[in-house]
């Protein structure tokens, strides 16, 4: 006797019969495999962006924190009676009499520092010895905490917040530097909310651009003074070697010249 499937052939035709081989149930399953896996590492990827998106605005947070904390250390410091105890010589005063300064002492004599001028040093010395910065970079970090924590305290604000990153806030600075005081207040209100969604780069030429269209002088004004100032700084590395900074007018040096000057 025949067997039912001997009988009863499968008919192709059938809506319920299922053509596919082996091979296609296969790949159809290896399919879903590599679709589960690569959505299993879509979403480890989202994890771990939103983490260091969030190590980010931390230390954005820290950064802001740091420099209310220089600020006040400088607003401390630069208290007369402050800077008075800062003076290596005030102990010693009693004792051998006020101490001199710059308009007392004799051409012939070391004078003795200016009170504020000595706690304007300590704290940068001590500031870069506990941060293990250079002196130099110390100091510019203080007065930059300074301005945030002054005229610039939307800034500052915002990078509390973590809206924007301490090098944007560098940014900000840096082209508030060019218009006058009583319109920085404005410029900065018009560039933060642009800051919250470029890059330090795009923000650089974003700000620069607003800042040439909105400032009261003329390009040819600011180039005559910029002239002016130009220069060559030298400043020695380690090693042996150092950095040669020069202020140019125009387009890069010609090489003989760029040659002359590091010479």
């Amino acid at each position: 006797m025949s067997s039912p499937a001997e009988q009863f052939p499968t008919d192709p035709e059938d809506p319920g019969h299922d053509a596919r081989s082996p091979d296609a149930d296969a790949h159809a399953q290896a399919h879903r495999r590599r679709r589960t896996l690569q959505e299993q590492a879509q979403a480890t990827l989202a994890r771990k962006v939103t983490k260091a998106r969030k190590a980010h605005r931390r230390i954005a947070k820290a950064t802001a924190e740091r420099a209310r904390a220089l600020a006040e250390l400088q607003r401390w410091s630069s208290d007369p009676a402050t800077a008075k105890l800062l003076n290596p010589d005030y102990a010693a005063e009693s004792a051998r009499g006020p101490v001199r300064t710059d308009a007392d002492a004799s051409p012939r004599k070391v004078a003795a520092w200016e009170d504020q001028e000595i706690a304007r040093r300590t704290i940068t010395t001590e500031v870069a010895c506990s941060l293990r910065l250079a002196d130099r970079t110390a100091e510019n970090l203080i007065g930059e905490s300074s301005l945030f924590a002054g005229p610039m305290q939307a800034t500052s604000t915002a990078m509390s917040s973590g809206e924007i990153s301490y090098r944007h806030g560098q940014v900000l600075m840096e082209q508030l530097s060019f218009p006058p005081l009583e319109e920085a207040a404005e410029f900065e209100a018009r560039l933060l909310p642009v800051a919250k969604d470029l890059t330090v780069g795009k923000l650089a030429v974003k700000a620069r651009r607003m800042r040439e269209r909105a400032h009261p002088e003329t390009l040819t004004q600011r180039a005559t003074a910029a002239v002016a100032e130009r220069g060559v700084w030298w400043e020695g590395r380690a090693d042996g070697m150092g950095t040669l900074t020069w202020s140019w007018t125009g387009s890069p040096p010609p090489a003989p010249a760029a040659a002359s000057a590091a010479a």
